[in-house]
């Protein structure tokens, strides 16, 4: 009988492991799709300014704030390194394009840390996040 509980016990806890995995990874992804769906928008805006007339700034300046704006919500980190200089007409964050998301965390409530990997357009990228508050930001990239 003891050794049915504590294959009870251990079950109960693979069970519960297996739980707390995939509700990392559905709050991972969901946050991953907000942040591709606001980078999306921008890509489309550069798409926009590329096929169009290049001489009138309003949609260049319209590009580079949202950029900036976006910035600011996702990252953590705000070094001069990861900060938005340029843009370009390839897109980086077509959602349909992105498969095999997996998070992994860490166990220090104090300090949560999650490693975000993706594959997008077969190519694996990953995030380093950082919880704040609930929230997650990205404290680096990495291709």
């Amino acid at each position: 009988m003891e050794n049915m509980q504590n294959f009870e016990s251990i079950f109960s806890g693979i069970e519960n492991y297996s739980s707390r995995i995939r509700g990392l990874n559905k709050f991972v992804a969901e946050w991953l799709y907000g942040y591709f769906s606001e980078k999306g928008e921008v890509e489309k805006m550069c798409q926009l300014y590329y096929q169009g007339n290049r001489e009138d700034n309003s949609l260049e300046l319209k590009i580079r704030e949202e950029n900036t704006k976006i910035f600011k919500k996702y990252w953590s980190n705000q070094s001069e390194y990861y900060a938005p200089r340029g843009f370009s007409s390839v897109r980086l964050y077509d959602w349909s394009k992105v498969t095999d998301i997996e998070a992994i965390q860490n166990h220090n409530e104090k300090e949560r840390l999650i490693v975000c990997k993706y594959v997008y357009d077969k190519h694996a990228y990953a995030f380093l996040l950082k919880e704040i508050e609930g929230k997650l930001f990205i404290e680096h990239s990495f291709d």
